[in-house]
């Protein structure tokens, strides 16, 4: 049977939402009247066709693939796209964002954020290889006008359900690139399992509850299939850490989920996905004892006494550049800088050669922000965090429920993407204690849309400017 179109007035849809939040029987909307006007979606402009690529190159890293992979075309000019990528951005900023920003919300410069990026760019005076900090920045600030130029510019919901569906349609192409191996072997960051592992526990819930707010079938089908193949990417890996952190991260799906039996039997699936792959795909044992081996090495030996000893020594050069730290990717080599000067004494394995910790990796976010930005940094860092706890909590209120449905007709359930939000950042604050994930862009990104779909559901002038909503029929939250 047909679906009728339903008029989206704010009064009917108020009346649809609220019937379902209330757990009432699903509510069908009366056709348009004959002869209704139709809202015609109108197109899109330049700054916003950019943005919206620029995100597609956020997300894939499509000119690292064009560059390094072996089936790509082998440009190594192509490595240099993502800084000439937001010149324009910071063009268009310039020219139409305080006018834009004026009528809609100081937020959309992110005070946070900025102040983020100004103590890491201060923080290079301290740097032993300011040449490393200043490309580590570069990054950090092609996310900033990531989030400003899409704070500005695609602010209704119409662009921020197509952001749902590219931050979720990412894991297509890093399933594709990866396949079974555990890892996109081009890549800098995924090349390493300790890199895709906590990629792929952050997009596990990601997907599910995207494919639980989509409307449309297709949509939802898709999403379960790349939540599963994220189940199997983390067998795959067999990073430590992220099978560990799976646990607390599947609890808060069940917790946070209006219908725990349907969450149980997905939960239950999901187990039997991830036990069936790491029998199959290894030989027997060997994930298990993999994974096990987290819990006997401690801090006495292994990678445990490593990673000990790493973090003694970041909180150690913390100590001396408390306000703006050591700068960016440069605490091992401020280590070792300040070991040769006596600064620092008693790390351990590194005291036998002192040059090793040149350049090693920390493997725990918060602390490399601490020694790396210092408590300038740590504190804005912790702010965008809390602030997005803030935020996501309203995102899952009636309120803001009611209002996006009114404007988005309800291809997707704002619910249940805020629940995929949380939990996807829960999973990226857990694995940060372990991995290096400061430079990567998927905590930029889940910030972004979380901010983003708060002020799409919140400003009036999102009303006006959304497309006619094209469902009556609404699903669950």
């Amino acid at each position: 049977m047909a679906i009728p179109r339903f008029t989206g007035q704010l009064g009917q849809a108020t009346s649809l939402q609220g019937a379902q939040l209330r757990g009432g029987p699903p509510v069908v909307a009366r056709p348009v009247a004959a002869g209704a006007p139709r809202v015609r979606r109108r197109r899109l402009t330049f700054p916003e066709v950019y943005m919206l690529g620029f995100w597609v190159l956020v997300l894939t890293d499509v000119h690292r693939w064009i560059a390094d992979a072996p089936r790509g075309p082998h440009i190594l000019m192509a490595n240099k796209a993502m800084t000439l990528a937001f010149i324009p951005v910071i063009a268009m900023i310039l020219v139409k964002g305080p006018e834009l920003a004026a009528r809609l919300n100081k937020v959309v410069w992110y005070p946070f954020f900025l102040t983020f990026l100004v103590a890491s760019t201060f923080s290079v005076v301290n740097a032993v290889y300011p040449a490393l900090a200043w490309q580590s920045i570069r990054g950090t600030m092609a996310y900033y006008f990531l989030a400003v130029g899409s704070l500005i510019f695609l602010n209704s919901p119409r662009h921020a359900v197509t952001l749902i569906m590219l931050i979720t349609g990412q894991y297509l192409w890093w399933g594709f690139e990866s396949g079974i191996t555990g890892a996109v072997w081009w890549h800098p960051f995924y090349a390493n399992y300790d890199g895709y592992g906590p990629l792929v526990l952050i997009g596990m819930p990601l997907c599910f509850f995207v494919g639980m707010a989509a409307r449309a079938r297709w949509i939802r089908n898709v999403c379960f299939f790349l939540a599963a193949f994220c189940i199997l990417g983390i067998v795959t890996s067999y990073a430590r850490a992220v099978v560990i952190c799976a646990a607390p991260v599947t609890a808060l799906m069940w917790w946070r989920s209006p219908n725990r039996k349907q969450m149980t039997a997905a939960i239950t699936a999901g187990v039997a996905v991830l036990i069936i792959a790491a029998n199959t795909l290894f030989p027997p044992g060997f994930f298990w004892n993999e994974i096990s081996s987290a819990f006997t090495e401690g801090k006495d030996e292994g990678t445990g006494e490593d990673r000990w000893e790493l973090w003694t020594a970041a909180f150690q050069v913390f100590e001396i550049y408390p306000i703006v730290g050591a700068g960016a990717e440069n605490v091992g080599y401020a280590a070792l800088r300040a070991f040769e000067s006596g600064q620092i004494t008693g790390i351990g394995y590194y005291a036998e050669n002192p040059r090793r910790i040149g350049g090693r990796a920390l493997h725990n976010t918060p602390l490399q922000i601490l020694s790396e930005n210092g408590l300038v940094g740590f504190g804005c860092f912790l702010a965008m965090i809390i602030d997005f706890w803030r935020k996501n909590a309203k995102l899952r209120s009636r309120q803001f429920g009611e209002r996006w449905l009114a404007v988005t007709g309800g291809e997707f359930a704002l619910k249940s993407v805020a629940m995929g939000l949380e939990c996807a950042m829960l999973a990226y604050l857990l694995t940060s204690l372990f991995y290096n994930q400061l430079y990567m862009s998927i905590p930029w990104v889940l910030l972004v849309l979380n901010l983003l779909l708060y002020l799409s559901a919140k400003q009036p002038k999102a009303v006006r400017r959304a497309p006619a909503p094209r469902h009556a029929a609404l699903r669950p939250v």
